[in-house]
C-alpha cells in the first residue's frame, strides 16, 4: 500500500514538472514574440 502511493505521487510530480517546464516554454516564446513585435 505505501509502495502503490509512493509511486502515485512520483508520478504526480513527474507529470507536474514535465507540464511546468513546457508551460515555461511557451511563456518564453511568448515573451519573445512580444519583444520582436514591439522592436518593429
Amino acid at each position: 500500500m505505501l509502495n502503490y502511493k509512493n509511486i502515485k505521487i512520483y508520478k504526480k510530480l513527474c507529470f507536474n514538472t514535465i507540464t511546468y517546464k513546457n508551460l515555461k516554454k511557451k511563456i518564453l516564446q511568448l515573451i519573445l514574440q512580444m519583444i520582436l513585435s514591439s522592436k518593429k
